[in-house]
């Protein structure tokens, strides 16, 4: 089974050549107008819409309704989520009118699996942003939304994660200003985190729609903790007001101009007005902006689905309060670094006419995504799964798993025998309308498809935040090594901004030298708690296995579907490990991974860390279990015969394995060899491969050493970080430099003269 189209959330990158001819861009641009040649003419075949869009649009629809996923005509979600909107602010009396039932009582009141954010596999919640101080006791016992989940009242989900049970919808409490005093402490972040609203979490139960709906306005919105909010559910604010540099936009010439590309461009349009084969690039047509156009200006004009329009210059300011990676990115910044932010690759518009559909994947790379709707309408669906299973090597190998029939499998294997919190399904869906001025911010590693039901522009970014930067890493395994299963494309310099939130993390949670502004602030992790301490290893954990889990480490140097490498090729990838990753990026991969083992040697040295009471060394324990899970994980991929990361084997990955564990023992002076890495006492028995992070954290705790390590400032980072692969691909590339040189400066031969 293989992914229908491409993302509606990013440019992807196209797994074939879209049809159409090759040639000069005139002859190009006119055979695009051609329907005979690139089905994108301007009238669509007498069963508009497509009798597949049609089926599709069924089946998600019976999905739906099993999931209970209701719409009520006077709200602009069809699911619970978090609902706030910057545009109307209530009047006292509007706001006093929403107080409790005749009976009294209030959602704290309603049960203990009530008052939580969510399943942490991607539910769709709803808050109320604004929380009643001196309303009766519901504010003694609100929940911390930064508390792990083991430490809060009630379950997830009904059962922590199980099928919800069905009860009455409840009123929300009368609201009084907004309070902006500081929130308790929230455990994963640093102290300085600053002043936040304290939501009262409510879950949102399917089958009742949408508990209720709070305006605030811009200010206020601006100072609620939305980066906790996104940790645990998809957050939509409603009301977003316009750029005023664009103004209102309409699905129009102008309104298309925002998506910084010129009308005569030849791009890639998926025409869903085509029957879909085996290969999902049936749909993928040579077009233009013009054409899209067109074909919106009448009622029988073809579905098109334009996707790709990554952004030169971002219409969406770039430091964006959740986006922890840009933080890290503006508060390392240094005049002297020549990095430049990969725009192209976090910044994008969509296109979509009406019916258009985006059918089931994961975003790729384990990013989480934004997106703001300038005109028309979104249908958003997500495959909700509770976090274990989303995280499990299983995923997506179960034997009932299917993209294009979510809802429909059950879960098989180990997950249905231990884990009694989980519910029998793989999925359950709900879903979300997204109107104009809308925004929806999602979540890393959920499975969603999206219908436009209207003619639809949209502007949007990929982000990594700190606080879902575990389920990032689960994520960026999965596209990894089922890739081309799940999703169709990979950002390499995705990895960029990894090692800069590396350098961020060691720059303000070891030496404390950041400018620790409560913007910068507030996207560190906390390492005093268990949750902070385990999002920081594994940042450093995704760059010690930065080579590891890079699709080029296992190509040649420009490799590519057109241009296949040379047998000489091969065996320098082989022997000297010299792949398509470009010389001056793996040098500063190297500093990266330097610069993460230091920080790994820093956590072993001022924390002391227990599993189940029992002193372990959680820094080696977590690198080495996820790179057992890694390796397994692999095994499974190519016993099913799925398709990954191109040119990947066993074999190769786990020589790179190997190759980064023999490193972290060497700088660690671990006290078992090689040979051993791969033995499971070193590993609880609790902590199996099939879970690629550490499971139920609860289990484990971390404290201050009273006699701490010593905390040392290094520069010989690139050094620290070098491995044997590494040595041997520098040991090439100098003897072929120079050999290329002594070519240079070979004195030209004297010709005979006659």
């Amino acid at each position: 089974m293989s992914l229908e189209s491409s993302d509606d959330d990013g440019p992807p990158e196209r797994r074939g050549t879209p049809s159409g001819l090759n040639g000069s861009p005139e002859a190009e641009l006119n055979a695009c107008k051609q329907p005979e040649q690139n089905g994108l003419g301007k009238s669509a075949p007498p069963n508009h819409p497509s009798a597949e869009a049609a089926a599709s649009l069924s089946v998600m629809s019976e999905a739906l309704d099993e999931s209970g996923v209701n719409q009520r005509d006077d709200s602009p979600a069809t699911v619970g989520e978090v609902v706030i909107d910057q545009a109307n602010i209530p009047s006292d009396d509007e706001l006093s009118s929403v107080g409790g039932d005749d009976s009294g009582h209030s959602p704290s009141e309603d049960g203990p699996g009530t008052r939580h954010s969510g399943r942490r596999g991607g539910r769709v919640a709803e808050f109320d942003p604004l929380l009643d101080e001196a309303s009766s006791d519901s504010s003694s016992d609100a929940e911390d939304p930064g508390m792990p989940e083991s430490s809060q009242g009630g379950d997830p989900g009904g059962e922590a994660g199980g099928r919800r049970s069905k009860r009455e919808p409840k009123k929300i409490m009368d609201l009084k200003p907004v309070d902006l005093a500081p929130p308790k402490k929230n455990p994963r972040r640093g102290p300085k985190g600053g002043k936040k609203l304290k939501p009262a979490a409510t879950e949102r139960q399917a089958s009742i729609g949408r508990d209720a709906e709070h305006p605030i306005d811009v200010d206020a919105y601006a100072a609620l903790d939305v980066i906790t909010w996104t940790e645990r559910m998809a957050v939509v604010v409603t009301g977003i007001p316009s750029d005023p540099n664009v103004g209102v936009v309409n699905f129009d010439k102008e309104g298309l101009g925002t998506l910084q590309q010129s009308f005569k461009n030849t791009i890639s349009i998926q025409d869903c007005s085509i029957q879909s084969g085996e290969n999902p690039n049936d749909r993928l047509q040579n077009g233009t902006l013009e054409q899209l156009l067109e074909a919106a200006a009448g009622p029988n004009g073809k579905i098109l689905n334009a996707l790709e329009f990554p952004f030169t210059e971002p219409r969406i300011h770039l430091q964006q309060r959740f986006s922890s990676d840009m933080a890290a990115w503006f508060a390392t910044d240094r005049p002297t670094e020549k990095l430049i932010v990969p725009v192209k690759d976090i910044r994008w518009g969509l296109a979509g006419l009406g019916g258009s559909v985006t059918h089931w994947h994961v975003d790729s790379d384990g990013f989480c995504t934004f997106i703001d709707v300038l005109c028309g309408l979104k249908l958003w669906m997500f495959g909700v799964t509770p976090r274990e299973l989303a995280s499990s090597t299983s995923m997506f190998l179960q034997p009932a798993f299917e993209l294009s029939e979510p809802n429909i499998g059950r879960v098989e294997g180990a997950y249905d025998k231990d884990a009694k919190h989980i519910q029998p399904a793989i999925w359950e869906l709900e879903a979300v309308v997204l109107p104009a001025n809308t925004r929806l911010i999602m979540r890393p590693n959920v499975a969603h498809a999206v219908f436009t039901p209207e003619h639809s522009i949209c502007h949007g970014g990929h982000f990594y935040s700190t606080m879902t930067i575990q389920d990032t890493a689960a994520s960026l395994i999965h596209s990894f090594t089922v890739g081309n299963y799940i999703t169709n494309t990979s950002h390499h310099p995705s990895r960029l901004l990894l090692r800069k939130m590396m350098e961020f993390y060691y720059r303000g949670v070891v030496l404390e030298d950041v400018d620790v502004t409560e913007r910068y602030a507030e996207h560190l992790p906390d390492p005093n708690s268990v949750e902070g301490f385990v999002d920081l290893l594994t940042v450093c954990n995704l760059n010690i296995l930065g080579n590891v889990l890079d699709f080029r480490t296992y190509s040649t140097p420009n490799e590519s579907s057109d241009r296949p490498a040379t047998e000489a090729q091969r065996l320098l990838l082989l022997t000297s490990d010299v792949n398509n990753i470009p010389p001056e990026e793996r040098a500063h991969m190297r500093y990266a991974r330097g610069m993460a083992l230091e920080v790994l040697r820093w956590a072993r040295s001022q924390f002391e860390t227990r599993f189940n009471l029992a002193v372990v060394d959680l820094p080696s324990i977590y690198l080495e279990h996820q790179c057992r899970g890694i390796v397994q994980y692999k095994r499974m991929v190519e016993k099913g015969n799925y398709e990954g990361a191109p040119n990947c084997t066993l074999i190769g990955l786990t020589a790179q394995v190997k190759n980064v564990l023999a490193l972290a023992r060497n700088v660690f002076a671990l006290d078992y060899d090689a040979s051993k890495l791969w033995r499971q006492h070193k590993i609880p028995p609790e902590i199996t491969p099939e879970n690629l992070l550490l499971g139920d954290l609860s289990r484990f705790s971390c404290v201050r050493k009273k006699k701490p390590g010593e905390i040392r400032a290094m520069t010989e980072f690139q050094k620290v970080g070098e491995t044997e692969l590494d040595k041997r691909s520098l040991r090439a590339q100098a003897g072929r430099a120079k050999a290329n040189d002594a070519v240079e400066e070979r004195p030209a031969k004297k010709q005979r003269v006659f």
